[in-house]
């Protein structure tokens, strides 16, 4: 008969790869000088605040996925809310 229902739902290596490790992320080429395993996107940005993470995220696969330009726009609305952010911070320490 067909395939197993775990063969049918079970995902393949590639749709793994493209959650896991998309190739627009993994596209810097350069890898870890201690363990040597490649650098990808995620392990730069998670270690900076959510704006500035999502504005260097949209530069990095610019070449890599859809609209270069669009995912340059993205990035400098990013870059914009987290000047908002700042300013507002700026502002609240200023008042006290």
């Amino acid at each position: 008969m067909g395939a197993s229902l775990t063969e049918k739902v079970a995902p393949t290596t590639d749709k793994i790869e493209a959650v896991n490790h998309p190739a627009h992320y993994n596209s810097l080429g350069a890898c870890c000088l201690g363990c040597g395993r490649p650098i990808e996107c995620i392990d730069v940005i998670e270690r900076m605040t959510l704006n500035v993470g999502n504005a260097v995220k949209y530069v990095w696969r610019k070449d890599h996925k859809g609209s270069q330009i669009e995912d340059l726009k993205k990035a400098g609305w990013y870059i914009q809310r987290e000047i908002q952010r700042l300013e507002r911070e700026d502002s609240s320490r200023a008042r006290e």
